[in-house]
């Protein structure tokens, strides 16, 4: 009776190879990111105020190349410090550096790329560098937006100052003591001093929060329309003629003459106070629609940025699933070299 001796051997994972494998990734990573910034393959400029612009298949390629190239380097030397079970070796390199580029990146980049395109940070830090510059800039845009603002609220100055009132003194006096608002000297520099009051008020509450533009525009609009609705041209004469005679010694023909130069210059106040009022009401239109400009700007720049991301996400995916098994072949061939050389 014949017997035969079978020879068992135990595949064991070197995770010292591993190890090596990963560094060797990370560092290819690096060199090759160093090496697309000094070739100019790097075009994204993601501070710039597109910065979609730039972010096109230059950077999507050479991020492309650095992930498979990196992951092979990584792969082929696990496999040959293991010696054996190479295609093991090269895939557990690709997965711990996957790993570790997620936790790198987490750290670095942190926000709303933290669960997925952190790992552009270390693997492809190309890429990654453009994804979360885009981001960044597109959300942490506070100072851009409050030199716009004040660009924008910058014309919205008005002047309450009325020319010089003609009027006797005396007829000044007696009018200022009248039962009817409308009739008194400081009632039209009143009405142009709470509008300017009004204006100030909106312009400081937008520049401590810009996302109240439409609200504090949209409040001090209904306010300047209800300040001119009350301001009415319709002078009584009567009532002028009253308050002169009553509060003045003139005689009837002075009193007539002052009630001419009243109306006169009420009128033309008037027709100044209203005319002041609607040209701040129109650089409020001005600047609604020049903000709404602005929104629809910042909303096309974050529509690229968002399909530029994407773009590079999914190309990032492929790179990572062809590199799985460049990773795990080179680890093969390392295994299989590992007795052919001494180095």
């Amino acid at each position: 009776m014949e017997s035969h001796t079978v020879i068992a051997t135990a595949r064991v994972t070197s995770w010292g190879a591993i190890i090596g494998g990963v560094i060797t990734v990370l560092a290819i990573s690096v060199l090759l990111s160093v090496l697309g910034t000094a070739l100019g393959l790097s075009r994204a400029e993601p501070y710039s105020e597109q910065p979609a612009q730039g972010v096109g298949s230059a950077v999507t390629v050479w991020s492309f190349i650095s992930i498979l190239i990196s992951l092979a380097c990584g792969g082929y030397v696990a496999g040959r410090l293991a010696g054996a079970a190479g295609i093991s070796h090269g895939f557990l390199v690709w997965a711990m550096s996957l790993i570790i580029a997620i936790i790198i990146s987490s750290i670095i980049i942190g926000g709303a790329l933290r669960a997925a395109g952190s790992i552009i940070g270390s693997l492809a830090s190309v890429t990654g560098g453009a994804s979360s510059g885009m981001v960044s800039s597109l959300s942490d845009n506070k100072g851009h937006l409050q030199g716009l603002l004040e660009n924008t609220l910058k014309p919205m100055g008005m002047n309450a100052e009325l020319p010089a009132d003609p009027m006797p003194k005396k007829a000044v006096n007696a009018l200022q003591n009248s039962s009817i608002e409308s009739l008194k000297p400081d009632y039209l520099p009143r009405q142009l001093s709470a509008a300017r009051d009004d204006m100030q008020s909106a312009v400081k509450a937008i520049l401590k929060s810009p996302a109240s533009f439409d609200g504090e525009m949209h409040q001090l609009s209904v306010k300047l329309k209800q300040r001119g609705d009350g301001i009415t041209d319709d002078i009584k004469r009567d009532d002028i003629r009253q308050a002169l005679a009553r509060d003045t010694s003139m005689s009837p023909d002075e009193v007539n003459q002052a009630t001419d130069t009243v109306i006169r210059y009420q009128r033309q106040a008037i027709a100044e106070v209203k005319a002041r009022l609607e040209d701040l009401q129109q650089n409020i239109d001005d600047a609604m629609a020049e903000m709404q400009q602005w929104k629809e700007q910042a909303r096309e720049q974050a529509d690229a940025a968002a399909k530029a991301i994407a773009k590079s996400a999914v190309w990032l995916f492929i790179a990572l699933l062809i590199g799985a098994a460049v990773g795990a072949y080179c680890g093969l061939w390392g295994a299989r070299t590992a007795h052919r050389y001494a180095f």
